[in-house]
């Protein structure tokens, strides 16, 4: 009996390690790039949406707590892929930071939210507003 526990326990602690480097695999891989004509968010489930195709950008609060997963990783800290919310609608989500304010990006085809931590965020935000804003013009 204490061979299958000893088992159990090795198990256990190599899946709480490869749950660990893999959630901080797709952390790391996770960036924006500020191109000239367009926004370029690199990793899994990474889009590149052109400045003309943004209709709107906004700052969220929170985003909504029930939202259901239609394909991606959600592991409550983490949350990246595609999602619907009843509020939203149907969003590709990056939030690997819970700190607000969150960016919702509208573009003519999708809504993309950006949960990347309140810096980068804010950061974002204030490059989307002035290259859209130079774009309207």
């Amino acid at each position: 009996m204490k061979a299958s526990n000893k088992q159990t326990t090795l198990i256990a602690i190599l899946i709480t390690i490869l749950l660990i480097a893999v959630s901080v695999f797709f952390i790391k891989s996770i960036s924006v790039e500020v191109l000239e004509s367009s926004l370029k968010i690199n990793g899994l489930y990474g889009v590149e949406i052109s400045y003309e195709d943004i209709e709107d950008v906004e700052e969220l609060d929170s985003i909504p707590f029930f939202g259901i997963k239609t394909n991606g990783i959600n592991l409550g800290f983490m949350n990246i892929g595609m999602f619907s919310y009843k509020e939203l609608g149907k969003v590709r989500l990056f939030e690997i930071k819970k700190e607000k304010p969150y960016i919702l990006i509208i573009g003519k085809s999708e809504k993309i939210v950006l949960g990347l931590g309140k810096e980068k965020n804010e950061e974002i935000y204030r490059t989307l507003e002035e290259k859209i804003s130079k774009d309207n013009k």
